[in-house]
């Protein structure tokens, strides 16, 4: 029976809190035990009381196996700041071997969410409020793609959530990302064969250091002002990257000991740890590149690598790079060149090459084929016109010399024809029966040449075709005429020559 009391400090005090003590019941070693337990109450003592009265039912339910204790779990979990879930989270995302800036921006992306919306706990997540920051961060600018990370960042929480059993459900399945194709901010483009040759002579004869441009503000003032950046051996830098497609932070990973260029066919590693799939990936690349690699690594320390130093924005000293070899960083349209355009290179030419799209893919590492070939493939009208191109012409002006040798192009009719005609004739005659013989009879019931001469009989093989109806004809009159005599085509393998000895 639970009671109620209050703390000797307490009992003058106007308003202050009861104190509870009732019976609870845990499982030690597979026997049920009753433990007392204290806990504040209300500064209503009736109220204090009747929370008593639950919390022993509770206990007693627990015992005797009415209660799940997954349910009760869920319960104290929804009772826990939203911070501590979220700190938990942050640890397994590190666990699972996720970068260090990656971890930031999801864990950034849901506490930004959850201080905008005003979410304190697990249970105050819910869709439409959610949907309130999506258009907040629309009306502030905020890019289609930006806002689908955010999204997937929160998402990916709850989905920890439920699947841990900290929800009975996921508050935000219902919840669907954005259109990208509506609103890209940023269209990436492919080099063209010539342009890849124009930028690797370029930098090949260039020398270590790249100057780009840079503002700044001092004082409240914008100024402009050069930066220095030294990044030895960019012509094989980005002969390997638009070699095998590797990202930025893939290729910083390489060492000599990633190439084994004597093999058959040769390959590029790149470790699990560096991988974005997380998995360890061995590309093949060609015997040229590679002939082209193994003289730059001559002489290397083989645990060194090969770039350690390279800046995580890569695009101002590619920029640079494409305007001393004479291209345009950013084209008519609008679309840029940076260095993750070199792998939209990569998946262009393997398109471009016909390669299959599972092989092309196996080769660009994406988890599916969709990926691969609408966000990466860069297919442009002259390689659409090009496929147009090797298909068959429609006009008749182009028709092949087989055709005409086939007898099927031109005017003359060949004998194979012929045959196939007049029966096609004598199918016609089979099915139009009783209208054929009755236009072409004369007053005796016997069919009229004249009469079957102006049945259809146009083609400069009437005699022919007027011949077979006219023996259908002949065929269906009579006293014992049924609509089906006469009408079955005969065997043309006893009347006429057979095809192989007309060819």
């Amino acid at each position: 029976m639970a009671r109620v009391w209050k703390r000797s400090e307490n009992k003058r005090k106007a308003g202050a809190a009861w104190m509870l003590t009732w019976t609870d019941w845990e499982c030690i070693g597979g026997e049920w035990r009753p433990r007392e337990r204290t806990r504040t109450g209300y500064t209503d003592k009736a109220a204090t009381l009747a929370l008593g009265g639950r919390l022993e039912d509770k206990a007693r339910k627990r015992r005797d196996g009415l209660i799940d204790p997954a349910d009760e779990r869920r319960a104290e979990h929804v009772r826990r700041p939203l911070d501590e879930h979220l700190d938990d989270y942050r640890r397994v995302l590190e666990a699972k071997g996720n970068t260090a800036r990656r971890t930031v921006r999801v864990v950034s992306a849901v506490r930004q969410a959850a201080g905008a919306l005003g979410w304190e706990r697990i249970g105050d997540v819910d869709a439409a409020t959610l949907a309130e920051h999506v258009q907040t961060l629309r009306d502030g600018g905020m890019s289609a793609a930006a806002v689908n990370a955010r999204i997937g960042a929160v998402k990916g929480f709850t989905r920890w959530l439920a699947t841990h059993g900290r929800l009975s459900a996921d508050p935000l399945a219902s919840v669907r990302l954005l259109n990208e194709r509506t609103d890209r901010r940023r269209v990436r483009r492919a080099l063209t064969d010539d342009q890849i040759r124009r930028l690797l002579d370029a930098t090949r004869t260039a020398g270590p250091v790249v100057v780009v441009p840079k503002r700044y503000r001092f004082k409240g003032e914008l100024r402009t002002g050069e930066r220095r950046f030294t990044i030895p051996d960019r012509a094989t830098l980005y002969a390997l990257a638009l070699g095998t497609g590797f990202r930025l932070s893939e290729l910083r990973s390489l060492t000599p000991r990633s190439f084994s260029l004597d093999a058959d066919p040769p390959t590029v590693t790149v470790e699990a740890a560096y991988s974005k799939r997380r998995r360890r990936d061995e590309q093949p690349i060609r015997h040229d590149l590679a002939d082209e690699v193994r003289g730059f690594l001559a002489g290397r320390d083989p645990s060194r690598r090969l770039w350690p130093d390279l800046p995580s924005n890569m695009a101002p000293i590619v920029a640079a790079d494409l305007a001393a070899a004479g291209i345009a960083p950013v084209d008519d349209e609008g679309r840029v060149l940076d260095f993750h355009s070199f792998r939209h290179t990569y998946c262009t030419r393997l398109a471009r090459a016909g390669v299959t799209p599972k092989v092309a893919q196996t080769l660009a590492r994406h988890s599916t084929v969709t990926l691969t070939l609408d966000r990466y493939a860069r297919v442009e009208l002259a390689d659409s016109a090009g496929a147009l191109a090797a298909l068959p012409s429609l006009t008749p002006d182009d028709r092949t010399e087989q055709a005409r040798a086939t007898g099927t192009d031109g005017s003359s009719i060949q004998p194979d024809e012929r045959i196939l005609r007049a029966a096609h004739a004598q199918r016609n005659a089979r099915r139009t029966g009783l209208r054929l013989a009755s236009s072409c009879s004369d007053a005796n019931g016997a069919p009229d040449a004249d009469d079957l001469a102006g049945v259809g009989c146009k083609s400069g093989i009437d005699g022919e075709l007027c011949a077979v109806g006219q023996a259908g004809a002949e065929r269906g009159t009579g006293d014992d005429w049924k609509a089906t005599s006469g009408t079955r085509t005969p065997d043309l393998r006893f009347t006429k020559a057979p095809l192989y000895q007309l060819s």
